[in-house]
């Protein structure tokens, strides 16, 4: 829109504009909702009046009945005035039901008309101050600035340091010995529920690199079986297998597998595997050549027990380390005849050729 341009010239006297407070505005939608809260409010005031007349009819018809009782006991051939009223509780419960009535018939259509401000102002002259609450939060939601009030009361400052300085402390601490690793002492779960199923548990379960599998991995290998889901021990997650494990890993696992044999087993029991690995620590000479006798005669005679158990003697684990070195004795010699073979062959082809 283009303004309008005084002539030149001349002075123009501007007339000063009257400032009128803003009318706010609601909408129908609003005031209709305004209009149905109010009249709840006001229906439930005089549901609450007519239930405190009630209530005191009720107390005034018991004050009624006693007194009357009494009267009786004291004299029997008294009887009331003729001039005196008579308490009827029907006609007190009629005058009581007739101020509900004063609101309107029930069997006919209430008019309905669009409420103006004053009639606002005159419904909320005798509300109640949760009757005022309740509207006042009507024309918050209508307006949507309704703030949520919180359940609890803000935490100070000293009561939130208080609380954060409990959150971690040292009393789980344990001593450690220097170059130690970060690994429980206690066995697997998963390695005691093969124990509890009577299934076979390997040595290599038992090594610092088996263990930091079991112990850091949040996916362990699991087979299905007849009794449940169990730990998948022939895994390649678990590193180098029992038929292959070096001397170093050998000794590495031993003690834990000593651990897992005591707290699966009795005393005899315990005593019984201590002297079968104690054989082979103490008593064998486990050097690089004579290891991998040692290994197969430590793995036979350990898995044919779980066959066919059997008494621990000296005798019998040095008889089986002399067939085992006889077995291997006889396995090179058997490699190196094919090789003589193969390099004998070979000559004879280039001496036909040539």
């Amino acid at each position: 829109m283009t303004g309008i341009n005084p002539p030149r010239g001349d002075t123009v006297h501007v007339r000063k504009p009257t400032l009128r407070p803003r009318k706010t505005r609601v909408t129908n939608q609003g005031w209709q909702q305004l209009a149905m809260e109010v009249r709840r409010a006001v229906n439930k005031i005089a549901a609450g009046k007519n239930m405190q007349k009630l209530l005191s009819w009720r107390e005034k018809n018991k004050r009624a009945a006693a007194a009357a009782a009494r009267a009786t006991q004291a004299s029997t051939s008294s009887t009331p005035a003729d001039n005196e009223p008579e308490i009827s509780p029907l006609s007190s419960l009629e005058s009581l039901l007739s101020t509900v009535q004063t609101h309107g018939n029930p069997s006919e259509e209430p008019t309905r008309s669009t409420p103006s401000g004053r009639d606002f102002v005159a419904a909320i002259a005798d509300f109640s101050p949760d009757t005022l609450k309740t509207v006042a939060n009507i024309f918050s939601g209508i307006s949507g600035t309704k703030r949520a009030t919180p359940d609890t009361a803000p935490e100070s400052p000293s009561a939130a340091a208080a609380r954060r300085r409990k959150l971690n402390s040292t009393a789980r601490e344990e001593a450690r010995e220097p170059g130690a690793l970060y690994l429980p002492k206690d066995i697997h779960p998963e390695i005691m529920r093969l124990a509890d199923a009577k299934a076979y548990v390997p040595l290599h379960l038992f090594t610092t690199a088996a263990r930091r599998v079991l112990f850091h991995s949040g996916n362990l290998p699991m087979t299905d079986d007849k009794k449940g889901s169990l730990l998948d021990t022939s895994a390649a997650v678990f590193g180098t297998p029992e038929e292959q494990l070096s001397e170093a890993e050998w000794r590495d696992a031993v003690p834990f597998y000593s651990e897992f044999i005591a707290q699966t087993g009795n005393y005899d029991w315990a005593e019984r595997w201590n002297e079968h690995f104690g054989f082979f620590v103490t008593t064998c000479d486990m050097s690089e050549d004579n290891w991998v006798p040692y290994r197969n005669t430590e793995l036979a005679l350990r898995r044919s027990y779980r066959i066919n158990p059997f008494t621990f003697t000296r005798e019998l684990y040095a008889e089986e380390i002399r067939t085992q070195k006889e077995k291997i004795r006889e396995e090179k010699e058997k490699i190196r005849d094919e090789k003589d073979k193969a390099l004998q062959k070979k000559w004879e082809e280039m001496s036909k050729k040539s």
